[in-house]
């Protein structure tokens, strides 16, 4: 079985009656009347339509996630997603050439513990730009999209203690110039920040929500095999929507590509022939007889993710029940921790949980994946074993705040 793995004027008539105009004179004043009358409404209506255009727009740029999103004294924008939608399909050149200042490169360090003494591990990967920050009317910096496992240390349980980026012009930020904003394990995405940028960056164009079919070509930028500099690959989606398990830690909802890509790839871009960001690289199949199946994150999805990180540091509306899981070496899942206000009255560290929703219980990510999918207020039902009773107790999902 293969095993998955990790590697954005008006007109007016005359009332004169001094004189009794002749027969034919009314009827040209009656035609110019007509033409009059026709043209100040053609006028009024279009100036209706115009209002309801201003309204209308105000309308939906409040509620699009694309938009302009104002948080304190930072305003965060994303690119417009139409701004390339109606452009013609473009050469693969022609798109490197067009969105490759929008992929960086990210190399890490991380504090290795479990060697003796404790050494420094380095790692890479790839980010895409998606998105500039100001304040006080001034532009400051860059929000970077890229994977969680590329700033994460092997076993997924702390984030890297120095963090490089290096642009496609040769620029490099490192040390106080570079700020985890925020992460998401559920997703699997991060959003890092160029605090202060030496020039202008190239930001990534995201794709329309929805836009992408099985089939549809598409260009993998990123930086493989750390050091070896940008490359390119491309091919075609194999599959929208892909439920795949990564390190048999969680299930994603992946879209499926067949390009080849290798360790320094994931967080690289995934660009649609207009030259759009379509997807962010996260896995590959890691087997020895299997080649060019590659797996990204979606935008429609991680637009929204990326926005919330860049602005708020966390996922909005995120569905959530406080309480952290953990199987023991005697085979239970147990309650591990509880989140003050989060059904902690209802549970106790160290209760065994046999089922969820009547499906008996095997590891603590079952109770994660079933939140995922869950809304505000909807219920979920353990048993559990506490001491030597068995309780069923409700659990209300409610929304993530820091």
């Amino acid at each position: 079985m293969a095993n998955y793995v990790y590697n954005d004027s008006f007109s007016s008539i005359s009332t004169e009656k001094e004189k009794k105009p002749e027969k034919r004179f009314k009827r040209e004043l009656s035609k110019k009347a007509i033409i009059a009358i026709v043209a100040s409404a053609i006028f009024v209506l279009m100036c209706l339509n115009l209002l309801m255009g201003i309204l209308i727009g105000n309308e939906v740029a409040k509620n699009s996630p694309y938009n302009v999103v104002h948080s304190n004294s930072t305003i965060y924008t994303a690119p417009p997603s139409e701004k390339l939608a109606d452009a013609d399909q473009l050469g693969v050149a022609d798109i490197v050439a067009n969105v490759s200042g929008s992929v960086v490169e990210i190399k890490t360090e991380h504090l290795s513990t479990t060697s003796s003494p404790e050494a420094v591990k380095s790692g890479a990967g790839s980010g895409v730009i998606f998105g500039t920050y100001y304040e006080n009317d001034s532009r400051v910096g860059y929000n970077i999209i890229t994977s969680l496992h590329v700033i994460q240390n092997k076993n997924a349980t702390e984030i890297a203690k120095s963090i490089t980026i290096t642009t496609v012009d040769g620029d490099v930020y490192t040390g106080d110039a570079v700020e985890v904003r925020g992460y998401d394990a559920d997703s699997g995405l991060a959003v890092l920040r160029i605090k202060e940028a030496k020039k202008s960056l190239t930001c990534a164009t995201f794709a329309t929500p929805n836009s992408v079919r099985a089939g549809d070509s598409v260009v993998a930028i990123g930086n493989p095999l750390s050091g070896s500099g940008y490359s390119v690959t491309s091919g075609i989606i194999s599959a929208t929507e892909k439920k795949i398990k990564v390190d048999s830690y969680t299930t994603m909802l992946l879209m499926q590509a067949n390009i080849t890509v290798n360790p320094g790839n994931s967080g690289g871009g995934l660009f649609d022939m207009n030259g759009r960001l379509v997807g962010i690289i996260n896995t590959k199949i890691s087997a020895s007889n299997v080649d060019g199946i590659a797996f990204a994150s979606s935008v429609d999805s991680a637009t929204k993710i990326a926005t919330d990180l860049a602005e708020h540091q966390y996922v909005q509306q995120k569905p959530f029940i406080g309480v952290e899981f953990k199987k023991h070496l005697d085979g239970y899942v147990r309650v591990e921790s509880l989140r003050d206000g989060y059904n902690d009255e209802l549970l106790v560290v160290g209760d065994k949980v046999l089922s969820v929703n009547g499906n008996k219980v095997y590891d603590e990510n079952q109770v994660y994946e079933l939140v995922k999918d869950c809304k505000k207020g909807d219920t979920i039902m353990l048993v559990i074993m506490r001491g030597d009773v068995e309780l069923s107790v409700p659990v209300t999902v409610l929304y993530y705040l820091p």
